[in-house]
């Protein structure tokens, strides 16, 4: 696909990267296959349903743990509210 920000005069040849090495990929900084982990380049053993087959999946994202605690909060002091409200003959 041409890059439509280049002028004709002007092209320049982008180089095509070849596939990270087993190797870099372990050396790559913040890696880390832990399943609480907020990204993870190169997971493994990850499949989703519309994948194809020539497909690989190089960076999986998940949202923070602390987007969590919000409803973590919510929840345990609505199960201490019936006994609150018992205590105080409610």
């Amino acid at each position: 696909m041409p890059d439509i920000f280049i002028s004709p005069e002007e092209k320049v040849e982008t180089p095509v990267t070849e596939p990270k090495t087993e190797v870099q990929k372990s050396k790559l900084s913040g890696h880390t296959h832990n399943p609480l982990a907020a990204f993870c380049f190169y997971p493994e053993g990850v499949k989703f349903e519309t994948i194809e087959k020539e497909e690989k999946v190089i960076l999986l994202l998940r949202q923070h743990v602390i987007i969590n605690v919000k409803w973590i909060l919510v929840t345990l002091i609505l199960l201490f509210v019936p006994r609150i409200a018992d205590f105080f003959g409610f």
